[in-house]
């Protein structure tokens, strides 16, 4: 397997993908009776951290000072794709359940910082803001 991005995680692929084998059969409770029954445990992970890997990676776009990076991604995918992005992870319809999310990232990075990551993420998200109100 490869090397994840070592400027964001010294964990390889591996790593993250028997974590989610751990927990393939919980995963695989939160879709409809049957529907994952194509998938061996071992493909199923893999989409789920393909699924999930795009996400996050959609996550840290949004949410930090990378516009070099933001700029690259819309470049290559254009608005359109960075808008639809947007309203499918939202509606979850990549499916995604959030736990899972939640668990790859707190794998990826350290309690607070991920913590963070997802609060800034769904603040703007939902409400147009990065910084909790203290209301």
């Amino acid at each position: 397997m490869e090397k994840a991005n070592t400027e964001s995680s010294s964990k390889d692929v591996a790593y993250f993908n028997n974590k989610i084998l751990e927990v393939v059969d919980n995963a695989r409770s939160c879709y409809v009776d049957g529907s994952t029954d194509k998938f061996n445990d071992h493909e199923f992970a893999l989409m789920m951290l393909l699924d999930a890997c795009f996400i996050i990676n959609h996550i840290e776009l949004s949410t930090t000072d990378t516009y070099n990076k933001l700029r690259t991604t819309r470049h290559h995918l254009g608005m359109l794709a960075l808008s639809t992005t947007v309203r499918d992870i939202v509606l979850l319809e990549d499916q995604i359940p959030f736990w899972l999310l939640k668990l790859l990232i707190s794998l990826r990075y350290d309690k607070d910082e991920g913590d963070e990551l997802l609060e800034m993420f769904l603040n703007f998200t939902l409400f147009g803001e990065y910084e909790q109100k203290e209301e």
